[in-house]
């Protein structure tokens, strides 16, 4: 029999949602924000191979919320951006709530939500199941780990700037650069600061000279940078 709850309980219900889920769970909120709690329930359920399939909504993760999603295991992220539905469920329980996976929600706010489960309304939980299942079908996967390749360029960036540093103080020259936007090494050439990869990107772009980069092209600190002005303010002066 479906059950009414109320702010605290949606928190608790969700909590058992992540603990009690034997091979999926789904979370489906455009607005994220996890608590320590619940955090850790899903870290609990990566290591025991439970997927997680997480989708968002309304505009990009923060940084802080992506790096704390990356930590977990067997997780994959989807972005939907007219996303307003609030819904999480195993194979098992399901809670729709008006409640965002925030949590200032459950501290502020007052909501409203009902569980089902998949023994008791079967009929209800795979309608509402299937309409969960096509609102990840319809969402754009999101990258929120680095490759090993990503890794390796961002644990060796101090060790190539020390390298650098003494060879240009040897009277070495350094001709060495960044790509914009990923950071890795290629050639320096200030009209062509991209590497392949992004400068395909670049191109599907239409060639924009605003074209956002996140690194200088000389120096390889990260910076906000463009094509038109691929340095950042010091190597500009040298």
């Amino acid at each position: 029999m479906a059950e009414f709850l109320r702010t605290q309980d949606i928190s608790a219900r969700i909590a058992e949602i992540i603990r009690h889920a034997e091979h999926s769970i789904v979370l489906i909120s455009p607005v994220i924000k996890i608590n320590d709690v619940l955090f850790g329930s899903l870290k609990d359920a990566g290591r025991k191979n439970v997927k997680t399939t997480l989708v968002f909504g309304k505009e990009e993760l923060k940084a802080d919320v992506k790096e704390q999603l990356a930590e977990l295991e067997n997780i994959s992220v989807y972005f939907r951006k007219t996303l307003h539905a609030k819904c999480f469920y195993n194979e098992k329980q399901m809670v729709i709530t008006s409640m965002n996976l925030y949590d200032f929600s459950e501290v502020n706010n007052i909501e409203m939500g009902i569980l089902i489960t998949a023994e008791d309304e079967a009929n209800l939980f795979q309608e509402a199941k299937k309409e969960a299942e096509s609102i990840v079908r319809n969402a754009e996967k999101v990258k929120i780990k680095k490759s090993p390749i990503e890794k390796f360029v961002k644990d060796a960036k101090p060790f190539t700037e020390g390298f650098v540093s003494v060879a240009g103080s040897l009277g070495f020259t350094i001709t060495e650069g960044h790509c914009i936007k990923c950071g890795t090494l290629k050639k320096f050439n200030i009209d062509e600061p991209l590497c392949k990869k992004c400068y395909s990107k670049w191109r599907m772009d239409r060639r924009d000279p605003n074209f956002a980069g996140e690194f200088c092209h000389k120096c390889g600190n990260r910076t906000k940078t463009t094509m038109s002005r691929p340095l950042c303010s010091s190597c500009e002066k040298i």
